[in-house]
């Protein structure tokens, strides 16, 4: 069960003039034995592709979700999200990386202590030029940081900030590399007196063509055709639980 800390002073908080009583919380403690082998940490939501990892066998430890389990000897899977504007169902996807993390620093007044402080927000700036390049339109590999929140007040440096991270790669790219760069650029102190860490991971799987999906869509194009309607597989650059699904060796389309 957590442990809850109230009230806790921060007397250099309070010399800054800024709010100096925060309540902490502990969640616990977890322990791996690891006299049988390695140990692993899985985290599933409810939240479909939401789940934090911490293990390099990603692939084996998915496999054991519930969505995964399910998946694993079904005829087929129909994952329920929305067709082309062409009318076309999709057969292949990027997998992606969503990650989200989080930079400290040091806060202080812009004006009366400009040189104290270190800003969260710089530290963020200079990581998102890095993480913007890992885009190579020759790879397929796209990056993008959606999402930046708090800061304090437009004249105080910073001492906090939360960025959002869609990093998504095809088939074809070494995934394992591809992660350890991500981190590297997100871990590395790129200003004085700040420091980042990952607070959240979710991975989607790529959606990779095979002879069971082809057959599948060869299915699913007769039937449309009784209807009068022509239907072709393609290709999107966004990430979906069928990924999951086909991994696991199940025929899966996305209509």
């Amino acid at each position: 069960a957590p442990t809850w800390y109230r009230r806790v002073f921060y007397p250099e908080e309070a010399a800054r003039g800024f709010d100096a009583e925060k309540d902490l919380a502990s969640p616990g403690v977890y322990v791996f034995d690891l006299a049988d082998g390695a140990g692993a940490w899985l985290l599933q939501s409810e939240t479909p592709g939401a789940t934090a990892l911490r293990d390099v066998d990603a692939r084996s430890l998915f496999h054991r979700l519930p969505s995964a389990v399910q998946a694993r000897g079904a005829r087929a899977v129909f994952n329920a999200e929305p067709g082309r504007p062409t009318g076309n169902v999709v057969t292949g996807r990027k997998g992606a990386f969503f990650i989200d993390f989080e930079v400290r620093g040091v806060a202080a007044h812009s004006g009366v202590n400009p040189y104290k402080g270190a800003s969260a927000i710089e530290a963020i700036a200079r990581k998102v030029v890095e993480l913007q390049q890992l885009n190579d339109p020759g790879t397929g590999v796209s990056a993008n940081v959606g999402t930046i929140a708090r800061g304090m007040t437009v004249n105080t440096a910073a001492d906090h900030a939360r960025p959002q991270l869609d990093v998504g790669y095809p088939g074809a790219a070494d995934r394992t590399a591809l992660h350890g760069r991500i981190l590297e650029i997100i871990q590395r102190h790129a200003v004085k007196d700040t420091h980042a860490h990952v607070t959240h991971e979710g991975i989607f799987f790529p959606l990779e063509p095979s002879p069971e999906g082809q057959e599948l869509l060869a299915r699913y194009q007769a039937c449309a055709a009784t209807l009068g309607l022509k239907v072709e597989g393609e290709f999107t650059g966004g990430s979906a639980d069928s990924g999951l699904t086909a991994s696991v060796g199940t025929p899966t389309l996305c209509a």
